[in-house]
């Protein structure tokens, strides 16, 4: 009896969310390309000053040649991820694998043909890529910096996306799952530089019917609105609790549903802003009244990001096993050959965990990924106006700063040392709520009241103006009231929170805080020192 031909079935689904993966990232990255092309053009006039110009002019390009070059690695790395793995497919089954995927000839004349939608069939080339990271330890190193630090940056674009109003938050941490880390970094620090950006447009914008059905479900919060804390510190909480177990589960059933919700919780930020009521959060009178909340969020995230990178690193360099090198995938891997084995044996425990760069292409990705996302990590804290203080703050426990008083009384201690430049670099509400509060000091009720109860007869005629200080006419005209009726008005938290805070130019002791940043990140991790510089952002300013 002549032996029975199956017939190979085909899975369609594994097919249609590769092309889906490839068609999104394309239209994201048009999408916030595009947004920052609006932003570029629509600087408003206060922003558009010589020294602004003149930064926003050299950084933009340096960010945006980072980006790119995260999106080169990306690209050419995953193309070297998809090679072998096809290759190993191919050698189990005995398909003949042709010698250029562009050229596809054996001798000049016949074709070797791609069998494509097998491969994907047979093959899940995610859970694949996810596995082969976490399966040895010295390449779970990179994974989890990688990892923790997306946990920091989401808060980023929860606290000051938000308030920038950058449009697309969901897409920057969208392109972060779907290219890499770096790239949507770069591409986040290009919009802080241009913010506040325009409207969303297309599909996305007021007037359209889906972006009308979602404000009605989810209605805008006030600009100074803040969700509490404890509910950040539980989405977080969770998130670390599936960080620490994610090295364990490695080849388990339950790995692949490890995988995901880990990506799903990075976008738990950015969301929760918009979904949960407004009772559930505070408005604030004014931005800098939720910085200890900031301050407290950003140091549970450097300490949890410091516990795990320790214990990943301690790990690595307790993982010495003979052929820890090898995988799955080594018959195609030129450098998993006996003489490797022998240089294995002579390097350190810390070498090989850089080394395992070079075990792998998708392991390769995420170490440059990760490199990369140093770089423009120091260059940020560099060129932004944050001090080392500032940092310190975000990511070392009970560390306690002159920065982080209230701004009233920051305003009235300037007021009265006499400090005037000082005082006129803070906001315009900061400086009127601080003279306010200076009022017994500038005794101006009481000289009006005098005025007022002068005995001498009012002549008739204009009167004769008087000669007055500039700086006291400055503090009369702040210290005026809103209302003539009321002269005690203190506005409503909501009118209050209306008003726009303009950004301070970058500081002087640029490159002591790009070494410090550097310095955090060799000691403690990424992820510290992604929350210490994170957090410097929010509250410098």
């Amino acid at each position: 009896m002549a032996p029975v031909v199956l017939e190979y079935e085909t899975k369609y689904t594994p097919i249609y969310t590769t092309i889906a993966h490839l068609v999104a990232a394309i239209y994201l990255t048009y999408t916030v390309s595009l947004s920052l092309y609006q932003a570029y053009h629509a600087i408003r006039p206060a922003a558009h000053t010589r020294e602004r110009k003149h930064k926003r002019h050299l950084l933009v390009p340096i960010f945006g040649g980072l980006a790119l070059l995260a999106l080169s690695s990306d690209i050419y790395h995953k193309l070297s991820y998809l090679t072998v793995s096809y290759k190993v497919w191919a050698h189990q089954r005995g398909v003949v694998v042709p010698p250029s995927f562009f050229v596809t000839t054996t001798n000049g004349s016949e074709r070797a043909p791609l069998y494509l939608s097998r491969w994907l069939t047979d093959t899940p080339i995610y859970l694949d890529a996810a596995e082969i990271v976490s399966e040895k330890a010295r390449r779970y190193w990179w994974g989890n910096q990688r990892a923790l630090a997306t946990v920091a940056w989401s808060m980023l674009l929860a606290i000051e996306g938000r308030r920038r109003k950058i449009p697309y938050l969901w897409a920057y941490m969208a392109l972060a799952q779907l290219v890499n880390l770096s790239f949507a970094q770069n591409l986040f620090y290009v919009a802080l530089l241009l913010a506040p950006a325009p409207v969303e447009y297309g599909i996305w914008s007021e007037r359209s019917r889906i972006k009308r059905a979602f404000n009605w479900a989810f209605p805008h919060k006030p600009q100074n609105w803040f969700p509490k804390p404890w509910i950040f510190t539980a989405v977080l909480t969770v998130n670390y609790i599936v960080q620490y177990m994610f090295s364990f589960m490695a080849g388990a059933p339950a790995f692949s549903n490890f995988a995901i919700l880990s990506r799903l919780l990075t976008f738990a930020p950015v969301a929760i802003p918009r979904i949960i009521p407004q009772s559930w959060g505070t408005i604030h009178r004014h931005p800098h009244d939720a910085y200890p909340t900031y301050t407290k969020l950003f140091r549970r995230i450097a300490v949890s990001s410091a516990l795990l990178f320790t214990k990943a690193t301690l790990t690595g360099l307790w993982y010495n096993l003979p052929d820890s090198h090898k995988h799955r995938h080594s018959i195609h891997i030129p450098f998993d050959t006996e003489r490797r084995t022998n240089w294995e044996r002579t390097t350190s425990a810390a070498g090989k965990i850089l080394g395992s760069m070079s075990d792998h292409p998708i392991v390769a990705l995420v170490g440059w990924d990760v490199i990369i996302s140093i770089v423009s990590l120091g260059l940020w804290a560099a060129v932004r106006a944050m001090k080392v203080e500032d940092i310190l703050v975000s990511c070392v426990p009970y560390y306690r700063t002159d920065n982080t008083t209230s701004p009233e009384a920051v305003v009235k201690s300037l007021v009265e040392d006499g400090k005037q430049e000082q005082l006129d670099q803070q906001p315009y509400t900061l400086r009127r709520r601080g003279l306010r509060t200076r009022a017994g000091i500038l005794d101006v009720s009481s000289s009006k009241e005098a005025d007022d109860e002068s005995p001498l007869p009012k002549k008739r005629g204009r009167p004769r103006k008087t000669r007055t200080d500039p700086d006291q006419e400055q503090e009369q005209e702040l210290l005026e009231p809103e209302h003539p009726d009321d002269e005690t008005y203190v506005p409503p938290p909501e009118v209050e929170a209306e008003v726009a805070e303009g950004d301070q130019l970058e500081a002087e002791d640029e490159w002591e805080s790009a070494a410090l940043a550097w310095g955090v990140t060799a000691l403690a991790g990424l992820g510290a020192a992604s929350a210490g510089v994170f957090g410097g952002e929010c509250i410098a300013r």
